[in-house]
């Protein structure tokens, strides 16, 4: 009786822990799932991760210059050309000194969530933005993407 006893209690044990493997490897399916579509859709989850303050490139153009950055700030489309300050109220101010001229292609559209987007609509929000820097002129050139 004792035998029976102890294989009754193994085999919930064990049935037990093979509930819990199979839940193990269906959550770790279901995240290399998530990743893959992560990956289709450009990395940019992972853009995002590496973002540089503006007050960085600003106060060092030098050491950022020719090369891919991605900066967060206030987006505001001046009479001239579009601008990424540091915070709201130096654009409200045209306080230009804290800023970056942005350029992006005349037919630049963006497409969230199924909808065209244009640079109009980023107009005085704050936006994430990824392009190549140029310190010489202080812009943002070649800009691939935009955010809010």
């Amino acid at each position: 009786m004792k035998i029976s006893g102890y294989t009754d209690f193994f085999s919930k044990i064990f049935s037990v822990r093979k509930i819990i493997k199979c839940i193990y490897y269906f959550i770790l399916i279901l995240l290399i799932l998530i990743h893959q579509k992560v990956n289709a859709n450009g990395d940019r989850f992972i853009k995002y991760l590496n973002r540089l303050s503006l007050i960085n490139v600003i106060t060092n153009p030098v050491e950022y210059n020719n090369k891919k950055i991605v900066v967060t700030g206030y987006f505001k489309i001046n009479t001239r050309t579009p601008r990424l300050y540091v915070i709201k109220d130096f654009a409200e101010y045209n306080i230009n000194e804290n800023s970056i001229k942005i350029f992006f292609d005349k037919k630049f559209t963006f497409r969230i969530d199924g909808k065209n987007k244009k640079l109009k609509d980023f107009n005085s929000k704050y936006v994430i933005v990824s392009g190549t820097f140029n310190s010489s002129k202080m812009t943002l050139c070649k800009c691939t993407d935009i955010f809010e």
